[in-house]
């Protein structure tokens, strides 16, 4: 049994190696199984990180090449990135 899915797929990669191993080692061996046993659910964790907005220099940096741009949907994320993160700051 393995604690996490991580694990498990480290052993199942070795597995192979592990049977031929203990087959040399003259042990009756057939097959090795790997399975998970979940212990208990993790606590689901909220993000708590703030988004970080950007520099007044990088902001408008962005509002220049905003302008600068032909008329497409970048030209617009852009222009709407650069006019949130000027709010925010």
């Amino acid at each position: 049994m393995a604690e996490n899915a991580a694990i498990a797929a480290k052993l199942k990669q070795l597995a192979a190696r592990l049977l031929a191993s203990y087959q040399k080692q003259r042990l009756e061996v057939t097959s090795i199984r790997v399975e998970v046993q979940v212990s208990e659910a993790a606590p689901h964790r909220a993000a708590t990180s703030k988004a970080k907005s950007l520099s007044i220099e990088t902001i408008e940096n962005l509002e220049r090449l905003s302008e600068q741009l032909e008329d497409s949907p970048l030209k617009e994320a852009v222009a709407r990135m650069a006019a949130r993160q000027r709010r925010q700051s």
